[in-house]
């Protein structure tokens, strides 16, 4: 099983699904720290206009566009009839918060345009806006009108209008960071910084967008689609390929194939290939694994979040001292240690696609750069301080630091279980590997909570940053802990079953 699910996904396939992960991040943090920014000042004048824009177009339109995308975490594990569905409630809030945003400054200008670039870029975005609405609406009932313009040709107008919209939109969010006074207060390299971002988080949706309207230009030039394999798993995905009706049927009019016919169960031989990155059955997935599987891209985006800032604010300040503590340690424990744990977790979603032996690889060495970052971070402060840690955070460090290489002395032993079993059974090393894991990651992101309390945090940032940082780091430790905790469980449960 796990080779076939190798050999079926390409090398494409899986960049394509890191850098759907890492669009996410980028998407999140830009929404995060908009919505911070906005939401603690109040949501009066131009930041309401900041607030909708940001998370209509940045937020809801980008994850609308990426809804029939087959790499797209979010939406991968749903029938073409819920992605349509998620498509449509994404698109209209999305479009209807950026036009109330940009009616919002309009007003506040009294329909006055102004000279500046990101003004122009921002009506423009509204005028496409309203033009792709109604196009989606003739695209939903494309069916209907099929006797007026083909339903190929009224969806492809509507994804190129969609396209345009989102490009211009966010465009006009890459100069609203430099020719408004909101984000000038924060820095010039921060302003850069929120650009580059931007850019990363605009790029990856308008890729995907263009190889589905360069597909359906060419289903329209030709009938043939591409030829698949007899092992791969291949799914109909509501083409617009027709069947002729059986000799049987009275009936002339010709039938349309239902969504996600496996290939097996229909004669239709036109098909369009699915990723292979979806291991389970839309038939018997459980909706809990779906809701996992949404939460573990949830996770991603805090993981980013959290990486993202806190490697801004300690590289721009130079890594040495505090600033090179505060880096190991984040990038240690709270970015590879965390995926290192969730690398065995069924609903990840940058490794469910692995065979085991894969994961197991992974999983050893990011444990092994995240431990020794962690570990190092932790010893520099410790040396800084003459080992006299007297605050919470100094002392639950030191634990941290403790744990860390006890961990990976047991994940020596776990690696070697085999060679050892002699003196302990594989199946009690791997447990007492895993309890230690998670008990390092625990008190490791519980370390980092209260690192967000110190000066060297507070001087460089307002409180209620603070107080958004703990919550995402709460939130990416319960989070990342569900998948480690379910594997201690069945450990546990099969160690008292042979008891």
């Amino acid at each position: 099983m796990g080779a076939e699910k190798s050999n079926s996904t390409s090398v494409l396939q899986h960049i394509e699904a890191a850098l759907n992960v890492l669009n996410q991040l980028c998407i999140g943090f830009v929404t995060f720290w908009i919505c911070w920014t906005c939401l603690r000042k109040g949501l009066s004048g131009i930041l309401l206009h900041v607030w909708l824009v940001s998370f209509g177009f940045v937020f809801l339109m980008a994850e609308a566009m990426m809804c029939f995308y087959n790499g797209n975490w979010w939406t991968l594990r749903y029938t073409r009839k819920h992605k349509t569905l998620i498509h449509v409630v994404l698109q209209i809030l999305g479009g209807g918060m950026g036009v109330a945003g940009c009616l919002v400054q309009l007003i506040r200008d009294d329909w006055a345009i102004s000279v500046t670039i990101h003004s122009k870029l921002g009506f423009a975005a509204f005028v496409l806006c309203l033009i792709s609405l109604l196009s989606g609406i003739t695209a939903a009932i494309a069916r209907s009108l099929s006797r007026v313009v083909s339903p190929l040709a009224n969806k492809t107008f509507h994804v190129i209008l969609s396209l345009g919209t989102f490009v211009t939109a966010m465009l006009a969010q890459f100069y609203g960071y430099t020719q408004t006074r909101i984000f000038k207060g924060q820095g010039q390299d921060f302003v850069i910084f929120m650009q580059v971002v931007t850019m990363v988080a605009m790029t990856c949706p308008q890729q995907y967008n263009r190889k589905g309207s360069k597909n359906n230009i060419w289903a329209a030039m030709t009938e043939h689609h591409p030829a698949v394999t007899s092992n791969q798993v291949v799914v109909d995905y509501g083409s617009t390929a027709r069947v002729s009706p059986s000799p049987s049927l009275s009936t002339s009019r010709t039938q349309r194939l239902p969504s996600f016919v496996l290939i097996n169960e229909s004669p239709n031989p036109q098909r369009y290939t699915r990723m292979s990155h979806n291991k389970l059955e839309y038939e018997t997935q459980k909706p809990w694994d779906r809701f996992e599987y949404v939460l573990n891209v949830l996770n991603q985006m805090c993981i980013g979040f959290i990486t993202i800032y806190m490697s801004y604010i300690t590289l721009r300040t130079g890594l040495q001292g505090t600033g090179l503590h505060a880096w190991l340690v984040t990038i240690g424990f709270s970015f590879f240690m965390a995926e290192g744990v969730m690398v065995h977790y069924g609903n990840n979603v940058l490794t469910n696609s692995y065979k085991r032996s894969t994961k197991t690889t992974i999983h050893w060495m990011l444990l092994t750069l995240g431990g020794t970052c962690g570990a190092a971070g932790a010893l520099i402060k410790m040396i800084q301080k003459g080992f006299l840690l007297q605050s919470t955070h100094g002392r639950l460090g030191i634990t941290a630091f403790i744990l860390c290489l006890l961990s990976m002395s047991s994940g020596l032993a776990a690696l070697c279980s085999q060679r050892v079993k002699k003196l302990i059974t594989p199946l009690l090393n791997k447990a007492f590997h895993n309890f230690l894991g998670i008990s390092c990651f625990v008190i490791s992101l519980v370390t980092q909570y209260y690192g967000y309390e110190t000066g060297y945090f507070k001087s460089r940032s307002a409180t209620d940053l603070q107080i958004l940082m703990k919550c995402v780091t709460l939130i990416s430790l319960v989070l990342t802990s569900i998948g480690p905790i379910k594997a201690f469980y069945n450990k546990l449960k099969s160690i008292f079953r042979q008891l």
